[in-house]
């Protein structure tokens, strides 16, 4: 009996420090459970959603997919509904920007687009946007095209290297915003598309033809198509190489117009 008491004695110190203990982490169960259940509820709201669908679906961010596919989507749904998609992304081309030999150029990459012909699109997708970034931005940079002419031909041959920041400026006054502003400050379409279309006209190293993981990185290069260096493309490829082209499009528009209402 006496060994039985002095057990409780020594063990008393041992459980009051463990109410203590037990006290005091109730507070923390209670806020990982608040933490645990805000979760849930926000992993149920509608937007989270649709960032899922793109990001599972490997489609880039588009307003218009939004639109079209409210309760979100996947790979398979964006190909049964092509037909949807390419009347809504037509509807946005710019008049603007279309003179005939333009239009004939994207009647040709979406009939490819049609035919299933995905690794076609993506080799003719990107130069049309070089096309476009060149011919609507670059060279009505005042001075420019002096510049241009009397540059070493190496100079002139490198887009991504000498003539990126330029294309990237114009287009930061589309979306308001610059190098300096906060990422938190830029919505995720607009950081989406910029960082894509650089990504897009960085050299491609064939180097990394021995790497899986990078393949996935650079499907979406002007460098890996024109060269050849891509042997195949999917249906979601070539839909976010028109995207990127829908995107480019409808910003040199709204580019073309500010500079129009500055005009004195």
């Amino acid at each position: 009996m006496n060994n039985i008491e002095e057990i409780r004695k020594k063990l008393k110190p041992i459980l009051n420090l463990a109410n203590v203990a037990s006290e005091k982490i109730q507070p923390l169960i209670r806020v990982s459970q608040e933490l645990s259940q805000s979760l849930r509820q926000s992993l149920k709201r509608p937007e989270i959603n649709l960032l899922l669908s793109f990001f599972k679906s490997e489609i880039f961010e588009h307003k218009l997919l939004i639109d079209l596919f409210p309760d979100g989507f996947d790979k398979q749904i964006l190909e049964n509904n092509w037909n949807m998609i390419q009347i809504s992304l037509k509807k946005r081309w710019p008049d603007s920007l279309l003179n005939v030999d333009r239009k004939e150029r994207l009647e040709q990459i979406y009939k490819a687009q049609d035919a299933g012909a995905y690794i076609a699109v993506c080799r003719a997708i990107y130069p049309e946007i070089e096309c476009l970034l060149r011919e609507e931005i670059l060279f009505k940079i005042d001075g420019f095209l002096t510049n241009f002419h009397s540059e070493s031909e190496q100079k002139r041959k490198s887009f991504y290297d000498n003539k990126f920041s330029e294309i990237k400026k114009s287009l930061y006054k589309v979306f308001g915003v610059s190098d300096d502003t906060p990422f938190n400050e830029v919505d995720i379409f607009t950081a989406s598309f910029l960082y894509e279309l650089e990504k897009s006209f960085i050299s491609y190293d064939p180097k990394n033809n021995l790497c899986e993981n990078s393949i996935k990185e650079i499907k979406n290069n002007r460098h890996f198509h024109c060269h050849g260096w891509s042997q195949k493309a999917e249906f979601i490829d070539a839909l976010n190489a028109l995207v990127i082209l829908d995107i480019t499009m409808c910003s040199i528009d709204k580019l073309n117009n500010q500079q129009l209402q500055t005009k004195p």
